[in-house]
């Protein structure tokens, strides 16, 4: 029997006919009136059921069932497609996962294989009896997150009474190995073939030749995306007489899986299978080695029924896609050997399959086994679900499921330098950025370009795969760049799949053959100049620099002395003046030079070292002194025509303006009776 919603129109006298996809279940009964059904009501076929009967020795299996419902007149025709367990299930799946949600690792990869199944939770249930375990022909028993002890004693007992009645288990799970080797070593030893060794996260297993398990396939990753993600602490051991290896940890000779083929068979991961990653064509599929499990026990594929062994995702990593069109690719197979004739590709954003949020394609007639995607946008960064179905002209396969994950361009990395038009001093300067992140944390490098215009349309040097060291990354550009040249630069960062956007351009120029600023002259005070003002002026002729972009400045430097001990100096200076900013000493002889420099450090002396002297006020006579002699110097030049001090102006000791006999009388005041000292005069 069956019910239905209707949520569209009425449906007046609606009758539904149901077919079956397996012809050896005949149906007696296959039609259902359910009259008329309004809009938002339901009906049902409880008064009319369908029946068909399920042969004497059927071998169980999952078969599609179909209900088609005809109304009002036939102008309105739905399909309804269901499937069901028919006959007795040849596996059992003990759900010991402590509660948790990983019994659908096992029970996909069973639908796909259209191999009905019970599942037993043990955390609803308490531990199962080997009574029960008997009446399987396969035990799949899972342990899922790591716990300190995931076995009970009445575990241990039920699966030795099922592996001495000749059961085929597969056990999986971490911390297993490592609680036995203390809760029951004998089971341990004598039924799992094992010796526990250690229990350490090794993401790797690497299969070994000769196991009827693992042999031939590439590296198996129990960490990551398209699996549980949920290993911490699998066991490692060593596969006892009877067992044998089929794969190792890797850099350990430490054994991660056997496998035993004697008065039982036995299948033993010391990780959780849950926690294969799918989706890799260069890693060994989580429903391929599902499938030598099945191959292994003797209880793989039904006949007639097609299958989907894989689903690929590309090109480049299957998790990591760049392409935003990717092909969408599976594998065929028919145990008959029957072709594909119809195909149907589903992709949405979760793994609820109500609806196909971004594409539902077909059927499709043809034996194409990839496609390209055309449905919605995929977004950078997340993650996506794709599957699969076939037909072989007589049944449809069970969806074939794969996850992918559109790759996240890394961020524009920051922190440019050289920029600004600096100036570098080699034809070879080192360019460096800081570290960009990715969304994803994948590990990034470099790209460079150098360009010789600001368009950045002649590209002059380029490199990629530069590493970042202590948050930034930096390359020494190659080959050599031309002198007082300008150029312009730009970064990015790539994850290993893709290039991010580049940086906004930098810029620098080049000044591997520095010149030096070219000669000049002093100015003011002219050499040997005598001064009256203290806070004096210096002025000398600028300086000029051939390189591009360079600059240059002076420095004034002054001292007592021609060495230039203690000598005192300005700071660096733009202009080509510089007034005293403290009075220099009275009386005293000072010597003084300029340096010009580039930013280069290119240093050119002017040409010429000047000596100045300062005036001492009220020495009429310029003989570094003040006495009786600057008084009748100034007597002599008023009244008896003598030379005139020079400069005029200190001979105006009172500061009156005049040069007459009061400067001589202030002289002689200062001098003999202690008066006002000398001031500095004016003209």
């Amino acid at each position: 029997t069956f019910s239905v919603s209707n949520a569209w129109k009425a449906a007046a006298d609606a009758v539904a006919t149901l077919t079956i996809d397996d012809a050896s279940i005949p149906i007696t009964d296959g039609s259902s009136s359910l009259g008329t059904i309004a809009t938002g009501g339901s009906g049902n076929n409880n008064a009319d059921p369908f029946i068909f009967t399920v042969p004497v020795g059927y071998a169980g299996r999952i078969d599609s069932f179909y209900i088609t419902i005809t109304s009002n007149g036939g102008a309105n025709v739905d399909l309804l497609a269901l499937e069901h367990n028919v006959g007795t299930p040849l596996v059992l799946i003990v759900d010991d996962d402590n509660g948790d949600s990983l019994q659908q690792y096992y029970s996909d990869p069973l639908q796909a294989l259209r191999m009905p199944s019970d599942r037993w939770d043990k955390a609803v249930s308490g531990s199962p009896d080997s009574i029960l375990l008997n009446r399987y022909e396969a035990v799949f028993w899972f342990t899922g997150d790591n716990r300190t002890n995931p076995l009970a004693g009445a575990d241990v007992t039920a699966m030795q009474g099922y592996m001495d009645g000749g059961g085929k288990l597969f056990l999986t799970g971490q911390n297993i190995a490592k609680q036995l080797s203390t809760l029951n070593p004998t089971f341990l030893a004598d039924y799992l073939k094992a010796q526990y060794v250690s229990s350490t996260m090794i993401p790797v297993v690497v299969p070994e030749a000769g196991g009827p398990i693992l042999s031939g396939f590439p590296y198996v990753i129990i960490t990551g995306y398209g699996g549980a993600n949920n290993q911490s602490a699998p066991d490692h051991f060593t596969v006892l007489t009877g067992g044998t290896p089929e794969g190792y940890y890797m850099t350990t000779a430490h054994e991660a899986a056997l496998s035993y083929d004697g008065t039982y068979k036995l299948v033993f991961f010391g990780f959780g299978f849950e926690a294969i990653i799918s989706g890799d064509p260069e890693l060994a599929e989580r429903d391929s080695v599902f499938n030598r499990i099945m191959d292994f026990f003797d209880i793989s594929g039904l006949s007639g029924y097609p299958s989907v062994p894989t689903v690929a995702v590309g090109p480049g990593a299957q998790m990591n896609l760049v392409e935003h069109a990717p092909e969408i690719s599976w594998q065929y197979h028919d145990e008959g050997s029957a072709p594909q004739q119809s195909y149907r590709v589903q992709v949405g954003t979760d793994n609820e399959w109500s609806v196909a949020e971004l594409w539902d394609l077909g059927p499709v007639s043809g034996t194409d086994t990839a496609v390209a995607y055309a449905g919605g946008t995929l977004v950078d960064g997340q993650t996506y679900y794709v599957r699969v179905q076939v037909y072989n002209g007589t049944q449809w396969s069970s969806w074939k499921l794969a996850q992918f994950r559109m790759n996240s361009q890394p961020s524009v990395p920051g922190g440019l330098a050289p920029d600004g038009m600096a100036g570098e001093g080699s034809a070879t300067p080192v360019i460096q950025c800081s570290a960009a992140s990715d969304p994803e944390g994948d590990s990034l490098t470099y790209n460079f370009q150098v360009y010789s215009d600001s368009l950045m349309s002649v590209l002059v040097a380029e490199t990629s795969g530069w590493p970042a060291v202590s948050g930034s990354a930096a390359w020494t550009v190659s080959p050599a760049l031309s002198d007082d040249q300008e150029y312009f630069w730009r970064a990015q960062a790539n994850d290993g799949f893709e290039s991010g956007s580049w940086s906004p351009g930098a810029s620098f120029w080049v000044n591997s053959s520095n010149q030096l600023p070219a000669a000049f002259d002093l100015v003011l005070p002219v050499d040997d100049t005598i001064l009256v003002n203290p806070l004096p002026t210096f002025v000398w002729r600028s300086s000029a620099d051939g390189d591009l972009h360079d600059a240059v400045r002076y420095r004034l430097v002054w001292a007592d002395n021609e060495a230039f001990t203690n000598a005192d100096s300005s700071a660096l200076l733009t202009d080509t003046t510089y007034t005293m900013p403290e009075s220099l000493s009275l009386g005293k002889v000072y010597y003084w030079k300029v340096t010009a420099s580039d930013l280069f450090g290119g240093v050119t002396p002017a040409s010429t070292v000047n000596q100045l002297r300062l005036w001492l006020y009220g020495d009429t006579n310029s003989n570094g002194e003040v006495n009786i002699g600057d008084a009748v110097f100034v007597i002599t030049y008023i009244f008896r025509g003598g030379p005139a001090p020079d400069p005029i102006v200190v001979g105006d000791t009172n500061g009156d303006c005049k040069v007459n006999v009061g400067d001589a009388v202030f002289l002689v005041t200062y001098i003999f009776r202690s008066g006002p000292p000398p001031v500095q005069g004016c003209q």
